[in-house]
């Protein structure tokens, strides 16, 4: 690592400072990369004080991801190292200092809004899903998933009502397992 990081903690996630990887510019224009090796809670209030908020925009796939490098909407650089299995969520903070809170924002994606109508096509469209091992998102009145062309040939064979529509995948999630 060059430049050597600056090791501090604050509220409760370890952060540090670590020069951009090469090329090295100059120092005048040298922009730290700021390194998440944990969540630090979640954005549910406006920050205390005078902090800005950046916002981190991840897709689904990139919410599941435990190493990645990004840039905030205010182009501040960071580098996520997290422990395995940890999956990111809209609202999470990733960074607070002094002057700013870093949080992540769920990118709007291709998606299926699932709106069944019936006890029997919400119970076949939740087995179909399940058995797919699809993410599925539960929201009170649909379900939202990742774009799937046979799924949506299915609904359409099924009569169940849905919508391909570009927005992010937020809701209850339902647990995914392996067998």
């Amino acid at each position: 690592m060059r430049g050597g990081g600056s090791g501090t903690t604050l509220a409760g996630v370890a952060c540090h400072a670590l020069d951009a990887r090469a090329p090295v510019p100059s120092p005048a224009r040298r922009s730290p990369v700021i390194l998440i090796t944990a969540i630090a809670g979640r954005l549910d209030h406006p920050p205390p004080g005078s902090r800005r908020v950046e916002w981190v925009e991840l897709d689904f796939e990139g919410m599941a991801r435990g190493h990645l490098r990004a840039r905030t909407d205010a182009g501040t650089e960071v580098a996520l190292s997290l422990p395995r299995g940890t999956r990111l969520s809209d609202g999470d903070l990733l960074h607070v200092d002094t002057e700013r809170v870093i949080a992540v924002r769920a990118a709007a994606e291709d998606v299926l809004v699932i709106v069944p109508s019936t006890p029997v096509h919400w119970g076949l469209v939740g087995f179909q899903l399940g058995n797919r091992h699809c993410a599925s998102f539960f929201q009170p009145s649909a379900i939202l998933v990742p774009y799937d062309h046979t799924l949506e040939a299915f609904l359409r064979e099924l009569e169940v009502d849905f919508r391909r529509e570009r927005r992010p995948l937020l809701g209850v999630r339902a647990s995914a397992h392996a067998h």
